[in-house]
């Protein structure tokens, strides 16, 4: 009599998904922008091609995890290097 292969779990889909945060929980969210391929050189000095006073960015404070009505807007200017 053959014997069924034993299941790895890890390969099996998800039954269930909950979210990382609960609910209510309170959080910042920095926004970077950069001409960098890779866009963690934002957060390293001297790899991004352009210094931090020149880097667009912002910060979002006290939003509320779940809120799903909050709405932000933002203005700024971005400067785009010359191209020839």
């Amino acid at each position: 009599m053959l014997e069924k292969p034993a299941i790895d779990p890890w390969t099996l889909p998800p039954a269930q998904a909950l979210p990382y945060w609960p609910l209510g929980i309170n959080f910042d969210m920095h926004v970077y922008l950069t001409t960098s391929e890779r866009p963690f050189d934002v957060f390293m000095e001297g790899t991004s091609g352009l210094s931090d006073n020149e880097l667009p960015h912002f910060v979002w404070s006290n939003i509320t995890y779940g809120n799903y009505k909050e709405h932000r807007v933002i203005d700024f200017d971005v400067k785009f290097p010359q191209v020839s």
